[in-house]
């Protein structure tokens, strides 16, 4: 029997998500925390966990880890909705609000969830061009958004794979003069100044999403949207049950309220930044783009495709971004240990060389 007839147009057109793999050393691809917590920390940790009952489904609602999410970020719990990684979020915000023929708006480049969820639920994806500074156009954004009825707009800020963040005003020109909502995905506001969350006071049509992947737990997948209370009411209705497993919900709440090495840890990641964009810069043939997250995006002047085969021959994974436009011979890097970094460095610095 043929399936093909009867799965969707959509599906059938699509490629599966791949994540980058390889067998090496060092994989700066993923753009996860290189730093594990201390054997003093863990140890503490799995004690909390070995009085999990794994008999019983967790707390849908996770109250203890929104509580404490809420003391660290000011936000009450009516304004917050966990998820099984900020994907599920998309997915569930997306489902809501959908129609028929629904139309929503991602700038390009950016994280690429956001139009592989949308095609998915059912929505025609309206793209605008990043300025020459990865920056919004947000005349065109807000024309666009008037004339096509646009319900959703999807901001990464610091941005996924350019590591910058879009500038303030601009979507706040986009919250005050569309009638979208406008869904700010900051997964990488640890390592940036830029911080929309107490802009919810202000703007209901304003959408916070939040990760604690980045910072240290990717392998809980813990997602986190702040919204107006009535707004998250209804988004929650759209999510399955039993999102976020009770190991996931007692591990996050642990090392929130213990949160000490993880800010360690994110300072020395900025650190590590600042030092990995010097020495890329003083390299011949490499321009480095601006970075507020953990992630570099840089150029090339030629080669890419070599160059990122003969990094991975040294041992190091890094994210080939290398297609046709505007990301032509570009690649993005995690900020990794100090010694990974410096291999990292060793390595370009030949391979751009040869």
């Amino acid at each position: 029997m043929s399936f093909h007839n009867i799965i969707r147009t959509e599906i059938l057109e699509m490629a599966a998500y791949q994540a980058e793999s390889a067998d090496v050393a060092v994989k700066l691809d993923a753009n996860e925390n290189p730093y594990s917590f201390s054997d003093g920390l863990m140890k503490e940790l799995l004690s909390e966990l070995a009085e999990v009952r794994l008999n019983r489904y967790p707390d849908p609602e996770a109250k203890e880890l929104k509580d404490a999410i809420a003391r660290q970020t000011g936000v009450s719990q009516p304004q917050i909705l966990l998820g099984n990684g900020s994907d599920e979020i998309l997915q569930a915000l997306m489902l809501t609000f959908w129609s028929v023929k629904a139309k929503m708006i991602i700038p390009v480049p950016t994280f690429g969830m956001y139009g592989i969820i949308g095609k998915l639920v059912g929505y025609d994806i309206l793209e605008v061009s990043l300025d020459d500074n990865f920056d919004l156009c947000t005349e065109e954004m807000i024309s666009l958004a008037e004339r096509e009825g646009v319900k959703l707009i999807f901001l990464a800020s610091p941005n996924n794979p350019t590591g910058n963040c879009f500038s303030e005003g601009r979507i706040i020109d986009l919250l005050e003069n569309t009638g979208s909502v406008i869904v700010v995905d900051e997964a990488y506001a640890a390592f940036s100044d830029q911080n929309f969350l107490p802009k919810l006071k202000k703007y209901k049509n304003l959408v916070v999403l939040r990760t604690l992947s980045k910072i240290g737990l990717a392998g809980l997948r813990v997602g986190m949207m702040f919204a107006a209370p009535d707004l998250v009411y209804e988004v929650n209705k759209a999510r399955l049950p039993y999102k976020v497993n009770s190991l996931s919900q007692k591990a996050a709440r642990f090392i929130l309220e213990h949160d000490g090495e993880m800010k360690v840890q994110i300072e020395k990641i900025k650190s590590g930044r600042r030092w990995l964009m010097e020495k890329m810069s003083e390299i011949r043939g490499v321009h480095v783009y601006p970075s507020d997250a953990n992630i570099i995006l840089f150029r090339v002047s030629s080669a890419g495709e070599r160059l990122f085969r003969s990094i991975v021959e040294d041992g190091i994974l890094i994210r080939n971004l290398c297609r046709p436009g505007r990301l032509y011979n570009c690649f993005r890097v995690s900020v990794g240990t100090e010694e990974e970094n410096r291999m990292f460095i060793d390595s370009l610095r030949f391979r751009m060389q040869v």
